[in-house]
């Protein structure tokens, strides 16, 4: 049997100054006033502020006011402020105190339909792919073991610098001269020991792409080379896999964030570029040589953490709703103004 309660984040309050009941939800833009008598409303609230079963919520408060019962929880259904809860559905007792506040947002957010539950459980079945564990892979990386992905897979051939810890937290100066996925690995277990971390300890080719990524629902692209060879490789495996992907980068001043590429919506790097080289026409000449100028690349610790931040976000809505705004889109942010600029749509 399904229990219903309150939504998480729905306040309510006796206002001495109006002498009402006040409901206000911290999601939305609408706050309730409830005019005296309100004593049937506040009882109903605060006992739905645990689980329970509409037949035990009738039971306890419908015999004496059946019309005054049934035009509040309608009036609870409509605007939003109850959810529904499967026994089936939940988690045990140890994840849903771990994960009680990211639960909340999954309940409150409009963009998911699932219950919250639901929603922590799916992330948990999926795996993600992260090319390059540097400035912007290691945060995505972080974030993700932190919002409980259940596996995640960590593709670099790289080894960890003195020069990388300025901006690349997630290392110390006890891992330099290690491999970043060894050292990336060990902090993902210290953030979530219930994940799956795999480490694949090289560089990606064209010739080794397609056995690297065979087994991943999501991949980002987090390395800035060999750019833009880079992006073809995974473009074309992500088609033939039906595989989404994004990429990033957190130079400053302005971070850019996505696309996301979508092969089930014919979303591609191709696509992307063709829409760049209109506005830009030597972007491929660019690309090229900066990669042979990695010094003059500006990036901060709070770049490439504000940069992972939004894309994770839209990855774990990507992932559970099946779209995101990112969907064949880029964001650009100015780190200094807080300027945004709206970035290649295809």
């Amino acid at each position: 049997m399904e229990n219903i309660r309150l939504k998480s984040g729905v306040d309510f309050f006796i206002s001495a100054h109006s002498k009402s009941l006040i409901i206000s939800p911290t999601f939305g833009t609408s706050t309730f006033q409830i005019n005296e008598p309100y004593d049937l409303a506040w009882q109903m609230l605060k006992t739905l502020s645990e689980p329970i079963s509409v037949a035990n919520l009738k039971r306890q408060f419908r015999s004496d006011d059946p019309n005054s019962f049934d035009v509040f929880l309608n009036f609870l259904v409509e605007k939003g402020l109850i959810t529904s809860q499967s026994n089936d559905s939940q988690l045990n007792n140890h994840d849903a105190i771990k994960y009680k506040r990211q639960m909340a947002y999954f309940e409150q957010s409009e963009t998911f339909s699932e219950e919250s539950s639901r929603c922590q459980k799916g992330l948990a079945t999926k795996s993600i792919a992260i090319i390059g564990c540097g400035g912007a892979g290691a945060p995505i990386a972080e974030l993700l073991a932190a919002s409980g992905i259940g596996t995640i897979e960590l593709i670099d051939g790289d080894t960890v610098e003195l020069s990388n810890l300025g901006r690349q937290i997630a290392y110390d100066e006890q891992d330099v001269g290690q491999p970043k996925t060894t050292c990336l690995s060990k902090r993902l277990k210290r953030i979530n020991p219930d994940i799956a971390v795999k480490t694949t300890e090289r560089f990606v080719t064209e010739e080794n792409i397609c056995g690297v990524l065979s087994e991943n629902d999501f991949t980002v692209v987090a390395a800035d080379w060999p750019m833009p060879d880079l992006l073809y490789w995974v473009d074309n495996v992500s088609f033939k896999n039906q595989t989404c992907y994004a990429c990033i980068s957190n130079s400053l001043p302005t971070i850019r964030v996505g696309p996301i590429f979508d092969p089930s919506k014919s979303l591609c790097y191709q696509k992307y570029e063709n829409a760049l080289e209109q506005k830009w026409p030597e972007v491929k000449e660019y690309e090229r040589v900066a990669n042979s100028f990695e010094y003059n690349k500006s990036a901060t610790p709070w770049a490439c953490y504000s940069a992972a931040s939004i894309l994770v976000g839209q990855i774990i809505q990507k992932l559970l709703t099946g779209h995101s705004t990112l969907d064949g889109k880029t964001f650009l942010l100015n780190l200094e103004t807080l300027a945004v600029r709206k970035g290649i749509e295809i």
